[in-house]
């Protein structure tokens, strides 16, 4: 399956604010991971990370990873 969305890309998921950080082609490479893995790839199409907030210098802020398939993302922006 090609995928439709591309890697950095804000979408909305489950009702919550999101960027895409891994497809099947393009890995997340975690500076810090507690099982010493260089690059993870979704199992499923996609990996994201749920928006938290903007801190006071302007920097998005994220929390938590999820593996979702393309038709559970409701919007492709935000």
């Amino acid at each position: 399956m090609e995928n439709v969305f591309k890697q950095n890309q804000k979408i909305i998921s489950f009702g919550k604010k999101a960027i895409i950080i891994a497809t099947k082609k393009d890995p997340y490479r975690p500076k810090i991971d507690p099982y010493n893995r260089k690059e993870l790839y979704p199992k499923k199409d996609y990996l994201i990370m749920f928006f938290k907030e903007i801190d006071k210098n302007g920097r998005e802020k994220y929390e938590g990873r999820e593996d979702i398939h393309q038709n559970q993302i409701e919007s492709p922006h935000w």
